[in-house]
């Protein structure tokens, strides 16, 4: 089971959130934009993989060659999804609470989604049209079949090469954290090719509109008697009900045969040296696509690992670039030969784009027959 989603939100509407109806702020144009996407699926994948080279001596590095080839196609089940883009330019000019002032507002936005959702939207314009005045929120409501019902079927597949080679028990000295058996490995991997189709009662929904408000009916009696004198609330219930509905809600619906949405696409190299109880891995990657953690910015990673008794791993590592700032690893635990516990943890530090975060993960107990 998976599920991947992004949402990003322009300067002006965090501003609008936090400032609210500051005419101050909002006396010029600014742009009060946001993207979200969400979508679910379930994956049934079958892997193979076999050895299509092998030398015996490779360039006087090391011995023993050999070259893995991999591929894991995989039925895609596709259960939900919706899209929403939204662009518009907000100016206000004088909102009090005496005088509503006047709010432009140029918008346009398109929605898709599918199954009942889409349904309970064009239910709603429906009644829209039919004159029977309908608020949105009424309409809207989840269903089981949203969380149950897969919404469409297709094909995927994970591609991947790998070359192992034996180095010479010299290499990098044989002694202290060097002493042991010494491996390079270096793989190439493409996962994620394909699309996910979904299929039923796959819907798009668009509005655009350049308007200009002039203001609220200020009504004390009103909002004493309904509100409990809170004018924020009432403000509130005065833009749903007198524009929300009639010019955000004022949308076109078209029917779709499916909404194609493209996997998280990603082009990895990685490699890993292993001399003796030290380790190094390095990978660098990039995606074709900008979907949930998936960045077309490259990453690097780097980490390091060494093993106290063959039996307790130290781990280190950096990643910069790709989705986020970038991010410290460390971690340790116990690795036997039928038994394994690792704990990891993660720090990013603050930027202006990408702000910071914590993280931590374990493996839980993982028992080897």
């Amino acid at each position: 089971m998976r599920a991947t989603g992004k949402t990003s939100f322009s300067r002006g509407f965090a501003d609008l959130v936090f400032r609210g109806l500051d005419s101050d702020y909002f006396n010029q144009f600014r742009a009060v934009n946001s993207t979200q996407e969400y979508y679910a699926w379930q994956e049934i994948s079958v892997g193979f993989a076999t050895t299509v080279y092998r030398q015996e001596q490779f360039m006087g590095l090391g011995q023993n060659l050999r070259i893995h080839a991999g591929i894991a196609p995989k039925l895609l089940l596709s259960f939900d999804y919706s899209s929403l883009n939204f662009q518009s330019d907000l100016r206000i000019e004088g909102v009090t609470a005496e005088s509503g002032g006047q709010i432009q507002h140029n918008f346009a936005y398109a929605l898709e989604t599918i199954g009942s959702r889409a349904a309970q939207l064009e239910q709603y314009n429906a009644d829209r049209q039919a004159g029977l005045e309908p608020k949105l929120e009424d309409y809207l409501d989840s269903d089981v079949d949203d969380f149950t019902k897969f919404r469409g079927t297709s094909l995927g597949v994970d591609l991947g090469i790998t070359a192992q080679l034996d180095l010479h028990q010299n290499s990098f000295g044989n002694l202290g954290i060097f002493k042991g058996e010494k491996t390079l490995t270096v793989g190439l991997s493409l996962t994620d090719l394909g699309a996910l189709s979904f299929s039923d009662n796959a819907r798009s929904f668009n509005a655009a509109d350049n308007f200009t408000w002039n203001g609220f009916d200020y009504d004390q009696e009103t909002i004493d008697n309904e509100f409990d004198g809170d004018e924020s609330a009432y403000f509130e219930s005065v833009l749903i009900d007198s524009i929300g509905n009639d010019v955000y809600g004022n949308f076109n619906t078209r029917s779709e045969a499916s909404h194609i949405i493209g996997l998280p696409t990603m082009l990895r190299v990685g490699s890993h040296l292993q001399l003796g109880k030290f380790g190094f891995m390095a990978d660098i990657g990039a995606g074709l696509v900008d979907r949930g953690t998936n960045s077309k910015r490259v990453h690097l990673s780097l980490g390091s690992e060494y093993k106290f008794f063959n039996r307790i791993p130290l781990r280190a590592g950096v990643r910069m670039g790709g989705y986020s700032s970038t991010t410290y690893h460390a971690g340790t635990g116990v690795e036997l030969r039928n038994f394994e516990f690792t704990v990891g943890a993660a720090g990013t530090a603050s930027s202006k784009n990408n702000g910071a975060a914590l993280g931590a993960a374990w493996s839980g107990i993982v028992v080897h027959f």
